[in-house]
């Protein structure tokens, strides 16, 4: 029997939001009549936040921050907190300009956005807050 990796469920788990956001962005581009350009514009910025905001979550579960030394002699991983804190602010971010699209590619986004939230809470819990 093959040992089976610890991160790699969660990998896998911060594939499905990125195949998400894509399809979102497939719909939105096929949707007739297309959205006012300032609208289109901010749909697209969320799909762009979306993606970033999987790639930090990745970087959480992975946690390739190093070890700093803090002033009273212990050690933080301060690189690590800002990852996390920019996942969920990011992900955040997503969800309000996802409310700029309509119908289907709207609620891929949102759904891809929400599942980014979890992801990062989990990596959280994971790494022990």
């Amino acid at each position: 029997m093959t040992r089976f990796s610890l991160l790699a469920l969660p990998l896998l788990l911060c594939l499905v939001p990125p195949a998400i956001t894509l399809a979102a962005w497939q719909f939105e581009r096929r949707l007739t009549p297309p959205l006012p350009s300032f609208r289109i514009v901010c749909f697209r910025c969320g799909i762009v936040t979306s993606m970033l905001s999987s790639l930090v979550t990745m970087s959480c579960w992975v946690d390739p921050f190093p070890l700093v030394r803090t002033p009273d002699g212990g050690y933080s991983i301060a690189w690590l907190d800002l990852a996390w804190k920019v996942a969920f602010s990011i992900a955040l971010l997503s969800i309000i300009l996802a409310l700029f699209g309509r119908s289907w590619p709207r609620t891929l986004l949102i759904v891809s956005g929400v599942l980014i939230l979890l992801l990062a809470f989990g990596s959280l819990l994971q790494n022990g807050m």
